[in-house]
């Protein structure tokens, strides 16, 4: 029998040394340094403007300070990243590679400084159900990539028309064709109706000259856009039954349901 307190675990030298020569060349890459900032800035500035004394006037520094950051950029990366001559400056195959890593670092350099310095900015609105579930919601997400620090709120009582100043709203989705007096008015799409029902009445209305012992579903208690659709389709109302809702989606879903 094997004496285990005994047995001893042996490691070839070379896995201990390969061990801790990986450990230290990720400590390497910790402490590597950052490109100086100033010199991305300068690099952005000279290879947007193919100049030195322009990037020097965008950046409100001395020509001879671009040089130098740029000299400083280049032995950071070890590559020379622009061709210079008398007339213009041309990016190296190296700085052409380098440049669009560079946009996006100060690209995101500026939304950092303007979400930590601006204070959050909320935009109230008040859009129907509808078109808040249907056409707001899908679009906020991108919204929100792009301008991180404004917050939108959502108010859904559009029965009445805001004070905008008493109620802190900023602006409405509203269905018309106005005009508000007062307000400034961006038209968001037009208007197309659509006549839906269950699968089970498509086949019953092709021979139809009139809604007679259907139910017709409204949004809006006048039964103004049945008759629109009614009068172009020249088929009667008479004898139809009706029900209103107050919101689209309400009304789909009572169709689907039959």
């Amino acid at each position: 029998m094997r004496d285990l307190s005994r047995t001893t675990a042996l490691i070839p030298c070379r896995e201990i040394i390969g061990s801790g020569a990986t450990h230290d060349s990720r400590a390497n890459d910790h402490d590597r340094r950052f490109p100086p900032l100033g010199g991305l800035q300068a690099f952005l500035a000279v290879a947007r403007t193919s100049s030195f004394s322009q990037a020097s006037e965008i950046l409100h520094i001395s020509q001879s300070s671009i040089s130098r950051q740029i000299l400083q950029l280049e032995n950071h990366f070890r590559s020379t990243l622009f061709l210079r001559s008398t007339r213009r400056v041309v990016l190296t195959d190296a700085g052409q590679r380098l440049l669009p890593y560079i946009e996006q670092l100060v690209a995101l350099l500026i939304e950092a400084d303007q979400a930590v310095t601006q204070p959050p900015q909320t935009v109230t609105l008040r859009v129907h159900p509808s078109p808040a579930i249907r056409w707001l919601m899908p679009r906020l997400p991108e919204f929100y990539r792009e301008h991180a620090h404004v917050r939108v709120d959502i108010d859904t009582a559009w029965a009445r028309r805001p004070d905008f100043e008493m109620e802190g709203i900023h602006g409405m989705i509203e269905y018309g064709v106005g005009p508000w007096p007062g307000l400034t008015e961006d038209r968001l799409w037009e208007e197309q109706l659509t006549p839906v029902c269950r699968p089970g009445l498509v086949d019953d209305f092709k021979d139809r000259k009139s809604f007679e012992g259907l139910v017709l579903l409204h949004m809006d208690r006048n039964y103004e856009t049945w008759e629109r659709w009614a009068a172009q389709t020249q088929m009667s109302l008479l004898g139809a039954r009706h029900l209103v809702f107050d919101t689209l989606d309400l009304a789909v879903t009572a169709a689907q349901q039959g």
